[in-house]
């Protein structure tokens, strides 16, 4: 139970890291604007494909 809410709360905070580090990519350029696309949805469906 103790391990499956440890793992809810990192799938959270891992959720809420890589939004940022797509939204930091995305003020970058155009160009990783595109590359923050691909890796955000990577990145949901490395977590689990769920929000």
């Amino acid at each position: 139970m103790l391990k499956r809410l440890g793992m809810e709360i990192a799938g959270h905070w891992f959720d809420i890291w890589s939004a940022r580090a797509g939204r930091i990519a995305s003020g970058w350029s155009r160009r990783s604007r595109r590359w923050a696309k691909k890796s955000e949805k990577f990145f949901h469906k490395a977590s689990g494909g769920r929000r």
